[in-house]
C-alpha cells in the first residue's frame, strides 16, 4: 500500500493522542525542525517534545507505524496543536504565529508589505532546506526539482560547469604526472 503525503496545513480531521496543547515531532539534525524549534522559541509557545530518529540514523522511527499515524508521509516536523497535526514547517510557522498572539505578530507581521516580504523570505529557503549548508555541495534532487524555469536551468549549468571544471583540473594533474599526454592517452609512466 502505497501512502500519500499529506498537504500543508493544519489537519483537523485527523486526530493525535496528546498530553499538551502544543507537541512538535521533531528530529535535531532536520533543518526544518530547527527552524520551527527556533520560532516556537521566540514566540514564547511551550511545547511537548518527541524526538523522531530518521533512516540516516538506522532507526527508522519516521517509517514506524506509531509516527505514520502522526504524519502518512513520514516527514519531520509535525507540529501538533490540541491534538490536531499540522504539517509544512512553513505552514506551521505561520500557524504558530497566527496563534501566539502579540509576541505573533513580531514573527509574521501584519503590515501585507511586510508580510509579503517574510513569505518570499520563506519561499527562498524552501529550495535551500534540502541542500547540504556550508560544504560547497550542489543542491541535487528535490531542491533542485522543485525550482521553476530558469532556476532549474542555471541550477543544470551550474553543475556541469563544476564538472568541466573538476575534468579540467584532472586534466592538469594527469598531463602533469605524464609528459606525453594528451598525445600518447592511455600511458601509464610516471
Amino acid at each position: 500500500m502505497r501512502r500519500t503525503p499529506p498537504t500543508g496545513g493544519l489537519h483537523p480531521e485527523i486526530t493525535v493522542t496528546h498530553t499538551q496543547e502544543w507537541e512538535l515531532y521533531h528530529n535535531s539534525l532536520s533543518l526544518c525542525s530547527k527552524k520551527l524549534r527556533v520560532c516556537l522559541a521566540e514566540l514564547g509557545l511551550p511545547y511537548g517534545s518527541h524526538h523522531i530518529n530518521l533512516i540516516e540514523a538506522g532507526a527508522y522511527e519516521n517509517v514506524s507505524r506509531h509516527y505514520l499515524r502522526v504524519n502518512p508521509g513520514g516527514t519531520v516536523p509535525v507540529l501538533v496543536h490540541n491534538g490536531h497535526p499540522v504539517y509544512e514547517s512553513h505552514d506551521e510557522i505561520v500557524y504558530a504565529a497566527r496563534h501566539a498572539g502579540v509576541r505573533g505578530r513580531t514573527v509574521l507581521p501584519e503590515d501585507p508589505e511586510t508580510a509579503a516580504l517574510v513569505a518570499q523570505k520563506c519561499h527562498r529557503t524552501r529550495a535551500l532546506s534540502a541542500a547540504v549548508i556550508g560544504t560547497g555541495r550542489i543542491p541535487r534532487g528535490r531542491a533542485i526539482r522543485h525550482r521553476r524555469g530558469h532556476r532549474a536551468r542555471r541550477a543544470s549549468r551550474v553543475r556541469t560547469s563544476v564538472g568541466a571544471a573538476l575534468s579540467r583540473r584532472d586534466a592538469s594533474r594527469r598531463s602533469a604526472r605524464c609528459r606525453c599526454w594528451p598525445a600518447r592517452a592511455g600511458c601509464n609512466s610516471s
